[in-house]
C-alpha cells in the first residue's frame, strides 16, 4: 500500500484567454480537500469593490470548484503533516479579507495567495508568469508598470506573428484514434495549444487533436508523460536506425512483432501503449488522460494505411488514414494529422529561475526557438551584461551597435562567420531570423541554403524590421518608458478579455506635438514598430504610428536627405539643410535659419 502525503497546491483556474486565478487547495491524509480564494466584492459596470476571502471544503459549492477536472495544479509542498503550514495560509488570507480594493490586473486573489504562501514560509509558485499560466498580480510577474506592450499574443490577444520565412506549414504528424466513432476532429492553432513536436525544449503553437478523439502515444522515458513528438506516433518519431519517421505508420510497423499487420495484444508493446484523451486541450498530461487500449474500447491498430489528399477546416492535413477495430468488433479510424503550426510563436519549456534583478530589465517575449528575454539572461550572462550596457547608452552610434549584439546574442548566432550563408547577406542576420521563425531557410530555386540575390533584399528587410521591433520594445520600457506607460492593458466589463486602452497614449501625442516635435516623431515610428507583430492591432498601428523613416538633427547645423520612402525629417536647432527627395515626405525646420526642399 503506497504511503499517503498531505499536499498543499496552487491551482490555476482560466478566467479568458490568456490569464488564470489562483487559489489554494490543501489535502489533507484521510482525502479531505479544502480550499480558500480571494475575489472581487462584486463586478458592477466595471467596479469591483473590496477584495474579499471565500474559505470552506473543496466541493461543489465551492466558488472554485473544478467539477471537470480542467483546472491546472502545481504542487506547492507535500508531506507527512501540513497542518501548520495550511492554518498559517488561512491566518493570512483571511486577515486580508474586505481590506484593500480589489484591482484585476494589480492586487487580486492572485496577490494574496502570493503573500498567504510567503507569510506561511512556502515557496511561491514557478508557473503564473507568461510562459506558462499567467496570473496578473503575482509576485513572480515581471517587475514593471505598466505591462509591456510585447506581451505574448495569447495574453494580449493581438495575433501571433513573429519573423516568418514561410507560411504556416503542416510539419509535424501524430497518428490521431477516432474515439467517439464519429471521424477525427482536430483544433486550430488558434485554440493556443502547445506542444513540442521537435524534441527542442520549445513548445510550438499547433493544431491538435480533439477533446473526444486521442493521440496514440508510447511514453518512452517512463516518465508519465507525453514530452515531444518523439514519444507520439508521426514524422518526429525516431526509428531504431536513428533516422525520423516518414509518418506514423512506419514507425507503428517497427512494433509490430509478428507481422501480421497490426499491433494488439499478442504485440509485446501493447500493453506500453496508450491513448492520450487530451480533455482540456492544453497540451499537456493530466490526470486520468493516459487510456489503456483496453481502456479507449480499442482491440487493435492496423500498421497499414492510405494516402490521402484531405486537409480539414482547421488545417490540418489528414495526410494517411488506417484502421482500427473497437472491443465490440466494429472497425473505425485512425489518421496520421499534420498538424498546421506556427513555429515562431512559442514556449520554452525549462524550468528557469528568473531573478528579481532580471524581472525588473526590459521583457520581450520569446519567439521561435529565442526564449523570451527575461529567461534568455537568466541563461547567459553576457547577454544580461549587453542589455544593461544599452539601458545605460540607448542612442547614437555606440547603442546601434549594442542593438546588434544584443540580438545576436540572444539568438545564439555572435560566433557564426558573417559570410557563411553566400555573398548576398551577413549570414548572422539570416540565422537570426531562422532562429525566431523556427524555420531552415532554404531558396525555391535550387534548394540551397543560401539566398540569391532579390531573396537576400526581402531577408535583410525582415531582420532590419525585426531588429526595429526590438528596438522599439527596448526603448518604450526605458527611455520612453513615460509615454508607453500611457498605454493601458484593461479587461473587458462585457467579456473578461484583455483590451489595449489607446486613449491615453493619443492624447499626449496631441500635446507632445506642441511642445516637442523631435520626441513626437521618435515615440510615433517607436509605436510603429512595436506593433509589427501584432496583426490585430493593425488599425492602431496605422492611425497613432509613423510608418516611414525619421531622422532627427542635432543642436547644430546639419544636413540630411530622405530615403526615398515616406519620410519624416527634423532638423532642431542650427541652421539646418533638409531635402526629402522621393516619397511623401514631412519635413520640419526647427529653431534656426533652416532650407527645407521637399
Amino acid at each position: 500500500m503506497s504511503e499517503v502525503f498531505e499536499k498543499i497546491e496552487v491551482v490555476y483556474k482560466p478566467i479568458n484567454a490568456g490569464y488564470y486565478h489562483k487559489y489554494i487547495l490543501y489535502t489533507d491524509t484521510n482525502g479531505n480537500k479544502f480550499a480558500i480564494r480571494g475575489g472581487p466584492e462584486n463586478i458592477i459596470d466595471g467596479e469591483y469593490g473590496s477584495l474579499v476571502i471565500d474559505y470552506g471544503e473543496y466541493n461543489k459549492n465551492f466558488l472554485d470548484f473544478d467539477s471537470y477536472g480542467q483546472n491546472h495544479h502545481e504542487t506547492i509542498i507535500q508531506g507527512d503533516d501540513l497542518s501548520d503550514f495550511w492554518d498559517r495560509v488561512k491566518e493570512k488570507m483571511l486577515s486580508l479579507d474586505g481590506q484593500f480594493d480589489y484591482d484585476p490586473l494589480k492586487y487580486n486573489s492572485n496577490t494574496v495567495v502570493d503573500l498567504s504562501l510567503c507569510y506561511a514560509g512556502l515557496n511561491l509558485p514557478q508557473e503564473d508568469g507568461f510562459r506558462d499560466y499567467w496570473s496578473p498580480g503575482s509576485m513572480n510577474d515581471i517587475d514593471c508598470d505598466p505591462l509591456p506592450l510585447n506581451m505574448p499574443p495569447n495574453i494580449s490577444g493581438n495575433g501571433a506573428a513573429g519573423p516568418d520565412l514561410s507560411a504556416a506549414k503542416n510539419t509535424s504528424s501524430p497518428i490521431i484514434i477516432d474515439l467517439d466513432r464519429d471521424g477525427i476532429e482536430t483544433l486550430s492553432p488558434g485554440e493556443g495549444v502547445f506542444f513540442d513536436h521537435d524534441n527542442n525544449d520549445f513548445s510550438e503553437n499547433t493544431g491538435w487533436v480533439g477533446k473526444d478523439d486521442g493521440l496514440l502515444v508510447l511514453d518512452r522515458d517512463g516518465n508519465g508523460m507525453i514530452d515531444n513528438g518523439g514519444e507520439l506516433f508521426g514524422n518526429n518519431t525516431v526509428l531504431t536506425n536513428g533516422k525520423p519517421a516518414t509518418n506514423g505508420y512506419q514507425a507503428l510497423m517497427e512494433l509490430d512483432d509478428n507481422h501480421d499487420g497490426q499491433l494488439d495484444s499478442n504485440d509485446a508493446v501493447w500493453q506500453q501503449l496508450r491513448v492520450w484523451k487530451d480533455s482540456n486541450s492544453n497540451g499537456r498530461v493530466d490526470a486520468e488522460e493516459l487510456l489503456t487500449l483496453e481502456q479507449a474500447g480499442v482491440a487493435s491498430v492496423s500498421t497499414g494505411y492510405q494516402n490521402s489528399a484531405f486537409v480539414d477546416s482547421h488545417g490540418n492535413a489528414h495526410k494517411q488514414t488506417g484502421n482500427i477495430t473497437y472491443t465490440d468488433g466494429t472497425t473505425g479510424i485512425s489518421a496520421d494529422v499534420w498538424f498546421s503550426t506556427n513555429n515562431s510563436y512559442t514556449h520554452y519549456d525549462k524550468d528557469v529561475n528568473v531573478s528579481s534583478e532580471i524581472r525588473a530589465l526590459p521583457y520581450i517575449r520569446g519567439f521561435g526557438n529565442m526564449s523570451d528575454l527575461h529567461i534568455a539572461m537568466s541563461l547567459n550572462t553576457r547577454l544580461r551584461t549587453i542589455v544593461e550596457q544599452y539601458i545605460a547608452c540607448p542612442q547614437g552610434k555606440e547603442a546601434d551597435g549594442l542593438l546588434q549584439r544584443i540580438i545576436f546574442e540572444w539568438a545564439g548566432v555572435t560566433d557564426i562567420p558573417s559570410d557563411s550563408r553566400g555573398r548576398y547577406i551577413d549570414a548572422r542576420f539570416l540565422a537570426v531570423l531562422e532562429s525566431a521563425s523556427g524555420e531552415t531557410y532554404r531558396n525555391v530555386t535550387n534548394g540551397s541554403v543560401d539566398p540569391l540575390q532579390n531573396a537576400a533584399e526581402l531577408l535583410k528587410d525582415e531582420y532590419h524590421r525585426f531588429k526595429e521591433f526590438i528596438e522599439a520594445s527596448l526603448l518604450s520600457q526605458t527611455l520612453y518608458r513615460d509615454d508607453f506607460a500611457l498605454i493601458q492593458l484593461k479587461i473587458k466589463s462585457d467579456s473578461g478579455g484583455l483590451v489595449y486602452d489607446f486613449s491615453a497614449f493619443e492624447a499626449h501625442l496631441i500635446e507632445l506635438r506642441e511642445v516637442n516635435i523631435g520626441r513626437y516623431l521618435q515615440v510615433r515610428k517607436l509605436f510603429y514598430a512595436q506593433l509589427e507583430y501584432m496583426p490585430s492591432l493593425a488599425e492602431e498601428r496605422k492611425i497613432l504610428g509613423i510608418a516611414g523613416n525619421v531622422l532627427m538633427g542635432t543642436d547644430a547645423d546639419d544636413s540630411f536627405t530622405g530615403m526615398g520612402d515616406d519620410d519624416y525629417l527634423w532638423g532642431g536647432k542650427g541652421n539646418d539643410v533638409l531635402s526629402g527627395r522621393a516619397g511623401n515626405d514631412t519635413l520640419y525646420g526647427g529653431e534656426g535659419n533652416d532650407t527645407l526642399d521637399g
